[in-house]
């Protein structure tokens, strides 16, 4: 089973190529909107899963893996709605391009924390179980933290959005 996190733009973007540029073309508004909207912007990273949904059955290893692989698709759209709005209330994309490093730097720890905790099961049918379990704890845990990193950030805001 491979993992993989889609980042859109985001080798650009920590590569400092996609950052948006905004450039001040005092007295001239016409071209600063102009230069604005050529100018690519910093999207949050989605998580995207390389595998095809199996069903979910508790009564065979194949459908418990199949209800794993539920749960984690469900936890990893939690998390890239919580990503979105983390995007929408930090205050400039230097903010945003670490944001995406850490997502990078985390969902490396979560492939690798998963593949370890299935070694308990090498070889064996419940390996994929254990390894997608633990994923879907990671992403739990993952959603924690970014809660806090969210509470933090409205801290002396007004209007911020609720989060998801």
């Amino acid at each position: 089973m491979r993992r993989t996190l889609v980042i859109a733009a985001a080798t650009a973007v920590v590569l400092g190529v996609g950052a948006r540029v905004v450039i001040s073309a005092v007295g001239n508004p016409a071209a600063a909107a102009s230069l604005a909207n050529r100018a690519p912007t910093i999207k949050p990273p989605v998580i995207t899963e390389a595998f095809t949904l199996l069903p979910c059955d508790q009564d065979s290893t194949i459908g418990m893996e199949g209800c794993a692989e539920h749960q984690l698709v469900a936890a990893d759209k939690r998390i890239d709605k919580e990503v979105a709005l983390l995007f929408a209330v930090l205050r400039d994309n230097a903010a945003r391009r670490r944001l995406v490093q850490a997502q990078s730097a985390w969902f490396a720890y979560r492939q690798a924390d998963a593949r370890s905790h299935a070694d308990i099961y090498e070889g064996g049918s419940e390996s994929g179980v254990v390894s997608l379990t633990c994923a879907v704890n990671d992403d739990k845990a993952r959603s924690t933290d970014l809660y806090g990193f969210f509470r933090g950030l409205e801290q002396g805001r007004a209007h911020v959005p609720a989060f998801p």
